[in-house]
């Protein structure tokens, strides 16, 4: 069984390669435009289903999250849709750039990840582990600190809706995610889990009255994968996810006018708009035909690509404000060539390294998957995997620090609480902790 499953891969992957080799060297036409769309599209689906099939609900959302912006181009190429008002930098040959580009990611990426189907005994195994009660302590101070001094002003309940009224916000709140989900992991008797549980729902409330939805969608995703993963069955998980996008659609009408809402009207609306694709994906999709657009107009030459990934890799430790317009290509230029910022991730890679690049982090990104997946990771490893897993609506569709600036650090936070927990430097994997 396992055998055909590997000579199954192995022959269908060839094929995908090689059909994204004559995409790559073929002339832009109408029919190349919309196979590309539906190959890549197609692709995605596939890799839900398996993710399904094996059991691997988490990585089933991250596929799902990533195929709401594969049908961009097939609206594009095969409808004839405008994908956003904004048209300065849209073309065939942006469109059809950024899907070959996000193909190939996802093809590595889906290669790479190396699927293997969870026993129910492996499903039923605990990740959560034993920790004196101080380093436990000191995640739910963490926490706590963050969730309530990281954002203040005026709720969508005193303002009337979303960007309205004054607002603080600081990146603290959102890094008030990774000492929760940490909690969680120490949180190894039944008041533990209550308490960490109980503030979660804090600080999703509170996402929720400020009108946000990315923060809350990503500690729900850390949880799920952390733990929750074996607490519910497949259907019930399902119908869970179902449930958490409808709300997703139902919140984005909501929120923009909390206290003049018609709910009947917000849910009609909401079940007429609903579709794979958003308004948001079409923005997302049409920030990185910007960056395919700068490229081709010479705007942004192999200097100033050079120049950005520099000042990239220094945006992880310096802030943006202390850096030069280049460190952030989701804003660059955009008095003159306007986005709604962000854009997705296998692009800005392209603009900094290449097809190369985009071949590397993604085939990176595969193992790490591969090896969460096997049980074989040390702290380090698995709770940088959680996060990318959790922060996916970050990285993927708006700008890639998180993968080093949050996914890291929290990585690096679970070490140092790891160290307190055992007195000494983990050396260990997983499968051997107490």
């Amino acid at each position: 069984m396992i055998s055909h499953k590997i000579s199954v891969k192995n022959f269908v992957y060839p094929l995908f390669f090689i059909e994204w080799i004559y995409l790559y060297f073929a002339e832009i036409s109408p029919f190349t435009g919309v196979l590309l769309g539906i190959s890549w599209f197609g692709f995605t689906l596939w890799q839900v289903v398996l993710s399904y099939r094996q059991n691997l609900l988490w990585l089933l959302v991250m596929w799902l999250f990533m195929m709401m912006y594969s049908f961009e181009p097939v609206r594009y190429f095969l409808y004839g849709d405008t994908l956003s008002f904004r048209v300065q930098c849209e073309s065939d040959y942006t469109a059809y750039q950024v899907a070959l580009i996000c193909y190939l990611f996802a093809l590595c990426l889906g290669y790479f990840t190396k699927l293997r189907r969870l026993s129910t005994k492996e499903i039923s195994t605990t990740q959560i582990i034993y920790s004196p009660l101080y380093v436990w302590i000191i995640c739910i101070a963490f926490g706590v600190y963050c969730m309530v001094f990281g954002q203040s002003g005026d709720t969508i309940l005193e303002s009337g809706g979303y960007g309205q009224g004054s607002k603080n916000v600081s990146s603290l709140y959102g890094y008030g995610i990774i000492p929760i989900v940490v909690a969680l992991r120490y949180s190894y008797s039944h008041s533990r889990k209550v308490i960490v549980v109980l503030l979660a729902l804090c600080y999703i409330l509170k996402t929720l009255l400020y009108g946000g939805r990315i923060d809350a969608i990503m500690l729900i995703i850390a949880f799920y994968t952390l733990y929750f993963y074996k607490v519910f069955n497949k259907r019930t998980s399902v119908i869970l996810l179902f449930c958490a996008f409808l709300f997703n659609q139902a919140w984005e009408v909501i929120r923009q006018s909390i206290n003049h809402i018609n709910v009947k009207e917000s849910l009609v609306d909401t079940a007429s708009n609903l579709s794979i694709s958003s308004g948001n994906s079409a923005d997302v999709y049409y920030a990185s035909e910007r960056i395919i657009y700068l490229i081709k107009n010479g705007i942004l030459g192999v200097q100033e690509r050079f120049l950005s990934f520099m000042y990239f890799m220094e945006s992880s430790v310096v802030s943006y404000s202390s850096l030069p317009a280049l460190a952030n290509l989701s804003s660059f230029n955009m008095s003159r060539y306007g986005t709604g910022g962000g854009g997705l991730v296998p692009v800005f890679i392209y603009a900094w390294l290449g097809i190369p690049g985009v071949i590397l982090v993604s085939s990176l990104l595969g193992m790490g998957l591969s090896r969460f997946i096997r049980g074989k990771c040390g702290t380090f490893m698995y709770f940088y995997i959680v996060f990318v897993i959790a922060t996916i609506p970050r990285w993927y569709a708006y700008y890639p620090i998180q993968l080093i600036k949050f996914c890291v650090y929290g990585a690096i936070f679970a070490i140092v609480m790891d160290i307190l927990r055992k007195g000494r430097i983990p050396v260990i994997g997983l499968k051997k902790r107490r």
